[in-house]
């Protein structure tokens, strides 16, 4: 099983760990409601290094991505960063990946745990065209920072900040290299800071101390889950998978509609021309705790609607939360339907994501 390059630091803070997928992780560190008001209410910090990670190198890398992800990438240069997508013939979701720009090529951030599904993904697209494919290991830590003081921490940390209309900022070029990028889904103040090269973790000692004096510490894999699920964003295998597409996923900030074909284009292009989407992912509030294994389906009286993907308990706010891909016509804020897990049935309330009304859907 593998363990993340902090493991040590992670065990000297108390972590509990628990597998996850191929990894070791930090379950928690202390209760997970006193995680959790640390990130809603001070700051804390999150090791995400468990994301799978490829870097792609060669001379027409940006062009061959182009060709099989759905965003816009002829920008990726001069932003430095952009999120994409890869879907399957049939615009189902492959993977969400971040592609950050490097001189000497590409970083794609997976949203699942493992690359391998990225990096056969994108090897069977590979014809004539000069891409290498590498999975860097121990050379990036992605760090989640979250909580009210997170811009008070980057500014103690480098001396400047992300502007409100800036989503990618590189902090530091060269050894380390450390890039912030915003989490503008995230329903509390968020971002995603990345650390490569030899000297990293001096860096990253150097931000812990500062979170530390800011009154605030790690937290662990259960309190992140409860985060991702009330700001409603999806996550590899339980929400991005071959059965869903981006539109059902509300991921169409990472679709271009104007530039040239890709895989999955056609699909894509006429659900959101022909207003054919079936169904939204969507929050849900539980009455009571879920016990059965996911996914769980939704009903209406007596019609199936949905079904249940993901589900944590909210120790902070004492609630219970998931998130459901739900039928479009039932896909409405504040509406009430039950879930069914195996005999027990369990009321349940539906939500729209946080950030739904202020970003493309």
């Amino acid at each position: 099983m593998k363990k993340l390059i902090l493991h040590d630091w992670h065990q000297k803070a108390g972590a509990r760990f628990f597998p996850f997928g191929n990894w070791l992780l930090p379950k928690n560190y202390r209760s997970v409601a006193d995680e959790l008001r640390l990130a809603r209410e001070i700051v804390a910090l999150h090791d995400a290094s468990y994301n799978g990670h490829l870097f792609l190198k060669g001379a027409v890398v940006t062009d061959f991505l182009q060709r099989i992800s759905t965003n816009d990438l002829s920008q990726l240069e001069a932003s430095g960063y952009l999120p994409t997508l890869f879907c399957n013939t049939h615009g189902r979701l492959i993977d969400y990946v971040h592609l950050i720009h490097f001189s000497e090529g590409k970083l794609a951030i997976s949203c699942h745990p493992e690359a391998t599904l990225l990096k056969e993904w994108i090897a069977r697209f590979i014809l004539m065209e000069e891409v290498e494919i590498n999975e860097p290991g121990d050379d990036f830590i992605l760090l989640m920072i979250c909580g009210p003081a997170v811009q008070q921490v980057l500014r103690a940390f480098c001396g400047q900040e992300l502007q409100a209309d800036e989503e990618f900022l590189i902090l530091e070029q060269g050894d380390p290299f450390v890039a912030v990028i915003r989490n503008k889904f995230s329903k509390w103040p968020a971002f995603d800071l990345l650390f490569c090269g030899n000297n990293k973790i001096g860096r990253i000692e150097q931000l812990l101390q500062i979170v530390k004096d800011f009154g605030g510490d790690w937290f662990g894999k259960l309190a992140s889950e409860v985060l991702r699920i009330e700001s409603g964003i999806p996550a590899g295998k339980t929400e991005i998978n071959e059965q869903f597409n981006p539109h059902e996923a509300r991921l169409l900030h990472a679709v271009s509609f104007t530039k040239g074909s890709y895989t999955g284009q056609e699909v894509i292009a006429c659900l959101d021309t022909y207003d054919k989407v079936q169904k939204y992912l969507m929050v849900v509030e539980l009455h009571e705790a879920v016990k059965e294994l996911l996914p769980a389906e939704v009903y209406l009286e007596e019609q199936p609607i949905g079904y249940l993907t993901s589900y944590a308990f909210d120790a902070h706010l004492k609630k219970h939360v998931g998130l459901a891909y739900i039928k479009k016509n039932y896909a409405i804020e504040d509406f009430n339907l039950m879930v069914h897990c195996g005999i027990a049935k369990t009321p349940a309330t539906l939500h729209l994501p946080p950030w739904v009304n202020d970003w493309s859907v």
